[in-house]
């Protein structure tokens, strides 16, 4: 699963806060359910949040996200000129934007079953199949266990 950012404040996934998605997803991968693939581009857009750059050093928040970075659960897809061009003629088919074009390109690169996101920069390509990934919205795309539950 291709995950583009899903931590945003204020947007609700089925009446909840979009970070209980993530905070599933997340503990579905530590389990070993699901593996998470990202491009570097997460990194910069995680790392340059406003409140994660204001987080004090070695403090839960901070070692939070550097953990999530070194995670052995997430395998990551480096930009490069192939993936450069591959934006190109993303964003020309489905009207993408170049983060979230990069985004697609990074997940058909990883060969992803699902690109996981909520943007609505994804609109043309929502529910459909490109390239062998399912663009699709959060939800649960694991076998839900009864851990899954409890974090509702």
């Amino acid at each position: 699963m291709y995950l583009s950012v899903i931590t945003r404040d204020g947007d609700l996934i089925d009446g909840r806060p979009r970070w209980h998605y993530g905070r599933n997803l997340f503990r579905a991968a530590e389990r070993g359910d699901v593996l998470i693939l990202a491009s570097n581009l997460i990194q910069a857009e995680v790392t340059g949040h406003g409140e994660v750059r204001s987080a004090q050093p070695n403090t839960r928040a901070a070692d939070l996200v550097r953990d999530w970075f070194l995670a052995d659960w997430i395998e990551w897809c480096d930009l490069d000129r192939i993936i450069a061009r591959k934006v190109a003629d993303l964003s020309r088919d489905f009207q993408l934007r170049g983060a979230d074009a990069v985004h697609l390109a990074s997940a058909i690169r990883l060969s992803a079953d699902y690109l996981i996101s909520n943007d609505k920069g994804f609109a043309l390509a929502h529910n459909k199949t490109i390239e062998g990934v399912q663009v699709v919205t959060p939800r649960i795309l694991w076998q839900e266990t009864l851990a899954d539950s409890a974090l509702t």
